[in-house]
């Protein structure tokens, strides 16, 4: 019976500390660390972190959505795709990290304006308000529409049926 209670404990404690984990990592603020924009259309914005969850990255730029365009310009009515990646390790360079998979950024003009290929989170929008979120590079696709519904949204399906 001992042994049954112990174990129990060390359940509960263990559920109380990835809790407590998961709380403080999203209540972190995301720090915007570089901006880069591509032709006032496209934008990659190196973060410090997202937060863990889908639906808490989803959430997250929707709420944040406003404040990010008052405080940057270059994100306005013409961007159509935006890429938040990680920072990981920080800025690095091209010559001593070759072997890497690398995001390098010309507008940084320095020998250290790369940074590993991490996509956390990319964003299409289109015409009529729908807004694709894509969770990282590969993973799960969600949909959302001008009335604030989300749907999973196929992985395979072609481009042109966006």
């Amino acid at each position: 019976m001992k042994r049954k209670g112990r174990k129990m404990l060390l359940i509960a404690v263990a559920i109380f500390v990835i809790t407590a984990f998961y709380n403080l990592w999203t209540l972190r603020k995301v720090n915007i660390i570089y901006i880069d924009s591509y032709k006032d259309m496209m934008l990659d914005i190196v973060v410090d972190h997202l937060p863990l969850t889908d639906k808490g990255r989803i959430e997250w730029f929707l709420e944040n959505k406003r404040k990010l365009q008052k405080k940057h310009p270059e994100f306005n009515e013409n961007t159509y795709e935006i890429v938040f990646l990680d920072i990981g390790e920080g800025f690095m360079s091209s010559r001593d990290n070759y072997h890497e998979d690398l995001r390098c950024f010309e507008s940084l003009k320095k020998e250290k304006n790369c940074i590993q290929k991490n996509d956390l989170l990319v964003i299409h929008f289109y015409d009529g308000g729908v807004t694709d979120f894509d969770i990282g590079f590969g993973g799960p696709a969600y949909r959302v529409y001008i009335d604030g519904k989300i749907e999973n949204k196929p992985i395979s399906s072609p481009l042109f049926d966006r």
